[in-house]
């Protein structure tokens, strides 16, 4: 009896399968009480088959737009990164230009007499790929760089008080924040 119940179960799965394959197809007894109609099922079935696949005009439109944008936001934004980063040169020397003035304001005890090329301050190097021309007078340093590095410049005048040595920093530099 066991072996009859199954068989029974099988060919009843059986035969659902086929009644489900023929509402696939279109053709078949038993859709339209599901699916209203067997055709409206067919329909849908070959519709979904046939559905292309793949990205809109429009959406891909929308992103070139965004794209667009954010280069044209991010490229000025890298370009001036860059130029920051070259003039670093430029600060460098100075830094290296106070330390010396320094040293000539406490050996001397004012910034008259301290100009390149004398009283242990270096003189002023050729130009390089980011370093333009400059200059120190009385102490005042001044340091331009190259297009490459913005055109920028940097002026550094010291001012001794009691001992101390205090520097103001003015320059071109200062208006795109790349005197650090």
């Amino acid at each position: 009896m066991s072996g009859s119940v199954v068989l029974k179960q099988r060919s009843e799965r059986g035969r659902a399968f086929q009644q489900v394959l023929g509402c696939m197809a279109g053709h078949g007894t038993g859709c339209a009480s599901r699916y209203r109609s067997h055709h409206a099922f067919a329909h849908v079935w070959r519709r979904n088959m046939n559905a292309q696949k793949g990205f809109t005009l429009i959406e891909l439109m929308i992103v070139v737009a965004i794209i667009g944008i954010l280069a044209a936001i991010a490229l000025p934004a890298y370009n001036s990164y860059t130029q920051k980063g070259h003039f670093a040169e430029v600060n460098t020397m100075a830094d290296a230009y106070k330390s010396a003035v320094a040293i000539c304001m406490n050996d001397l005890g004012a910034a008259t007499n301290c100009t390149a090329g004398s009283n242990g301050i270096p003189a002023i190097p050729a130009a390089t790929t980011n370093f333009a021309s400059g200059s120190v007078s009385g102490g005042t340093i001044s340091l331009t760089g190259t297009a490459l590095a913005g055109g920028w410049t940097t002026i550094l005048a010291p001012t001794l008080n009691a001992g101390n040595i205090t520097w103001a920093q003015t320059g071109t530099c200062a208006a795109a924040n790349a005197c650090k």
